[in-house]
């Protein structure tokens, strides 16, 4: 289905390709880096929500620069961490791994309460698995709005750029955390040494 009128096709798993997944017993199961989000199969796709739909292809594009850059090979979406779970649960909008440390990738391009923000931080203060949490944000009002609510709130390492430079710039955008700055690849470097 094509949501806007100059956007791409968009296809949607229905009744028909959650059995033919069924069948041939294609379930989500152990994901790695010890996430297990149980063995379940997802449910059938009816529409595209359109709130949704510009954030999904930002966190689309950068899980693919990332691949593209060879930062990630091992890219986990909200939607696959979630499956397999019940009531509400903060998961990031993508998780993956580079030298065995857990990076969170939060793309933000709608503001959000300063307490939702808090209430995130705890959760990934407390996940042992996520060492660097980086925030893509959609403009400097978002940008640092959560760059100061995060100042002191954990041991994690939080990164923040924004969505526009990094897109731009890619391995040479320069993420800024609360206590120094770095080029993309640069801090992709320090990971491995860490």
């Amino acid at each position: 289905m094509r949501l806007w009128f100059r956007e791409p096709e968009s296809y949607l798993l229905g009744e028909a390709g959650v059995e033919v997944l069924r069948e041939n017993g294609s379930c989500i199961g152990n994901l790695g880096f010890p996430i297990v989000a149980g063995r379940t199969f997802p449910s059938p796709q009816t529409k595209i929500e359109p709130a949704a739909y510009e954030h999904d292809v930002k966190v689309t594009q950068v899980r693919f620069l990332f691949e593209r850059l060879r930062f990630c090979r091992d890219w986990h979406s909200e939607k696959l961490l979630r499956m397999g779970t019940t009531g509400e649960r903060k998961v990031p909008d993508g998780f993956f791994t580079n030298n065995g440390k857990g990076i969170a990738v939060e793309v933000e391009i709608s503001p959000k309460k300063a307490e939702t923000y808090r209430k995130i931080f705890r959760v990934y203060d407390k996940d042992k698995k996520i060492t660097d949490i980086f925030y893509l944000c959609g403009n400097p009002s978002i940008f640092r709005k959560i760059k100061d609510l995060s100042y002191g709130t954990t041991d994690k390492t939080y990164w923040f750029v924004l969505l526009s430079e990094l897109m731009h710039f890619k391995a040479d955008a320069l993420l800024h955390s609360h206590s120094q700055k770095s080029a993309l690849k640069a801090l992709f470097t320090e990971l491995k040494g860490r």
